[in-house]
C-alpha cells in the first residue's frame, strides 16, 4: 500500500506532539475541520492510545468490513429479493486504490454506498422520512470531510439512481434537501481550489485497467490466485448466459423482464459513471488518479445490474463465494510476500537513533510482491510500495524527512513541515527521481543526520561515501550517517 507509510508517519507525529520536546521546531499542527480530517483525526486519536500501526490497521479493518456490508445495503435497497448480488462487493475491497493506499478514499467508499442506499429508500417512501433525511445529510457531510471527491461521486450516484425508485417526484425534494448542505460546502471548496493543468491516459489503457480492476491485487506475487479468479468469473458468466438462453427458449418472457429491471433503474447510473471514467482526466495539477479511482464505482454499479443473474443457480452461488475467498487469500498472500521482502528495512532502522532528520533515496523501486501491470509496462510511473519507505523510520522512531507529508507545500495535509529547505528544494515527484536527489546530495547532505538508500549499485554507493559514513547494510537497504559540517546544524 504505497501511501500508507506517510499516513502512518503523519498520525504518529501528530500523536507524539505532547511527548516530543522540540516538536514545534519542526512541525505545525494543522488538524482542523477540513477535507480528509476523518482519517487523520480518528487515526491520531487511536495512535495516542494504541500506536500508529494499530490505529491504521483498525481503520483498514473497518473499511474491509464496511464495504461489503454497505454494498449489501445498497443491493437490498434497490432489489430486496436479489441479495446474493451483494457478494460481489467483497472482491472490490482489494482494488487498485487498496494497493495505492488511498486510505481517505477507501474509507469514504462505504459512506457512498450507505448514503446511496438511504437515498433510494427515502425516495421510495410514501410519506415522512425526517430521520432518514437527517441520516443522509449527516452521512453526506461526513463523506465530504473524508474525501471531497467522494461526495461528488455520491451526489452523481444518488441523482442517477433515486429518481427511478421514487414513488412520486416530490419525494426527490426530500433527497435533494438532505444533500443540499454538503453539496453547497463542496461547491464552495471546489471554488477555492486553484489547480491547473490536466493529464489524460489513452482510451485503450483505461479499457484494460477497468477490466483488471477486480483482480488487480491478485497479480502478485504469482498468478495462481489471478488465474483461479479469472476461471471462477468466466464460469459465472457462462452459467448466466446458458440460463438466459434456456429462459428465452422456454418462451416465458422472463429474460426480457429481468433485463428490463437493470436497464430501467441501474443502467443510467452505470452509463454516467462509465462515461465519466473514460472522459475524466488522470491528473489535475499535482493531484492524480481522478479517473482510475472511478473504476471501482463502475464495477459496483455493474454488479447491481447483473449480480443477480451471475448467482441465479446454486452452483453459481457456490462459485461466487469461492471468488470472494480467492480474493481474500490473494490479498493475504500479497501482504505476506511484501512483508518478507521489506523485512531487511527494519533491521536497518534498528541501527538509527530516534528523532533525527532523514533523506531517503529510492534508487530501485521494483517489487516482486506488488507490481501492477501499468508499472511493468511503464504507462504510469507513479507507483511502488517503496515510494515512501523512509517514513517507516518516522513510524518507528520519529524524526522528519522531506516527503513524510508527500510534500511540504501540500495544504490539505494536517501536519506541516517547517524546514524551508523541504519546501524549496524537494518536489512531490522526487521520490520517483532518485538521480535528481543524488545530484543534490553533495551540497545538502549536511542538512540531514541520515541518508537511507534502496537498491543502489556500487558506483552510486561510492558517490554517497564521499559525503557520509556507511553505517549499516541489510539486503537492498544501505544506511549512511552524515557528519556535522562546520557552520551547519543537522536537521536544517
Amino acid at each position: 500500500m504505497q501511501d500508507v507509510p506517510n499516513h502512518l508517519a503523519i498520525i504518529k507525529t501528530l500523536a507524539d506532539q505532547e511527548s516530543t520536546p522540540d516538536w514545534g521546531k519542526h512541525f505545525e499542527d494543522r488538524l482542523a475541520l477540513e477535507p480528509y480530517v476523518t482519517y487523520y483525526a480518528t487515526g491520531t486519536w487511536l495512535a495516542e492510545r494504541f500506536g500508529a500501526s494499530a490505529a491504521n490497521r483498525t481503520l483498514i479493518a473497518i473499511y474491509v468490513l464496511l464495504l461489503p456490508l454497505s454494498y449489501a445495503c445498497l443491493v437490498a435497497a434497490i432489489a430486496p429479493t436479489r441479495h446474493w448480488a451483494a457478494l460481489f462487493g467483497f472482491p472490490m475491497v482489494y482494488s487498485d486504490v487498496y494497493l495505492l493506499g488511498f486510505t481517505n478514499y477507501m474509507l469514504s467508499l462505504p459512506m457512498i454506498l450507505f448514503a446511496a442506499a438511504l437515498a433510494v429508500r427515502l425516495a421510495r417512501r410514501d410519506a415522512g422520512g425526517v430521520h432518514a433525511a437527517a441520516a443522509l445529510g449527516t452521512l453526506a457531510i461526513l463523506t465530504y470531510f473524508t474525501h471531497p471527491f467522494s461526495l461528488a461521486v455520491l451526489v452523481v450516484m444518488v441523482v442517477t439512481l433515486a429518481p427511478f425508485h421514487a414513488r412520486r417526484w416530490r419525494r426527490l425534494l426530500w433527497v435533494a434537501g438532505a444533500l443540499a448542505p454538503a453539496t453547497t460546502v463542496l461547491i464552495a471548496w471546489l471554488g477555492s481550489q486553484g489547480a491547473r493543468g490536466t493529464m489524460y491516459l489513452p482510451f485503450r489503457f483505461k479499457l484494460e485497467y477497468l477490466g483488471r480492476t477486480p483482480v488487480m491485487v491478485l497479480e502478485n506475487p504469482d498468478s495462481a490466485a489471478l488465474l483461479t479468479a479469472a476461471g471462477f468469473g468466466t464460469f459465472l458468466v457462462v452459467i448466466a448466459l446458458v440460463r438466459a438462453f434456456r429462459l428465452r427458449a422456454s418462451d416465458k418472457g422472463e429474460t426480457i423482464r429481468i433485463l428490463k429491471l437493470g436497464q430501467r433503474s441501474i443502467l443510467p447510473s452505470f452509463a454516467v459513471f462509465t462515461a465519466a471514467y473514460f472522459l475524466a482526466p488522470y491528473g489535475i495539477g499535482s493531484t492524480i488518479w481522478f479517473d482510475l479511482r472511478l473504476a471501482t464505482i463502475v464495477w459496483l454499479i455493474a454488479f447491481l445490474a447483473v449480480g443477480h443473474h451471475l448467482t441465479a443457480s446454486p452452483i453459481a452461488k457456490i462459485v461466487a463465494v469461492g471468488l470472494c475467498l480467492v480474493s481474500l487469500v490473494g490479498a493475504a498472500r500479497m501482504h505476506r510476500a511484501f512483508s518478507r521482502e521489506i523485512e531487511p528495512l527494519f533491521s536497518v532502522l534498528a541501527a538509527m537513533e530516534p528523532d533525527r532528520s532523514l533523506l531517503p533515496i529510492l534508487w530501485d523501486s521494483g517489487s516482486d510482491a506488488v507490481e501492477p501491470f501499468y508499472v511493468r509496462r511503464k504507462v504510469i510511473p507513479y507507483f511502488t510500495p517503496y515510494a515512501h519507505f523512509g517514513s517507516y523510520y518516522h513510524v518507528e522512531k520519529g524524526g522528519h524527512s522531506p516527503w513524510m507529508t508527500f510534500h511540504a507545500r501540500v495544504k490539505w495535509i494536517p501536519l506541516g513541515l517547517k524546514n524551508p529547505l523541504y519546501r524549496r528544494l524537494f518536489g512531490i515527484g522526487d521520490p520517483f527521481r532518485p538521480k535528481r536527489v543524488l545530484r543534490l546530495l553533495p551540497k545538502y547532505a549536511s542538512h540531514f543526520d541520515y541518508v537511507l538508500i534502496r537498491g543502489a549499485p556500487p558506483g552510486v554507493l561510492r558517490q554517497i561515501d564521499r559525503v557520509a559514513t556507511r553505517k549499516a547494510q541489510t539486503g537492498t537497504f544501505t544506511l549512511y550517517e552524515v557528519g556535522v559540517f562546520p557552520g551547519t546544524t543537522n536537521g536544517g
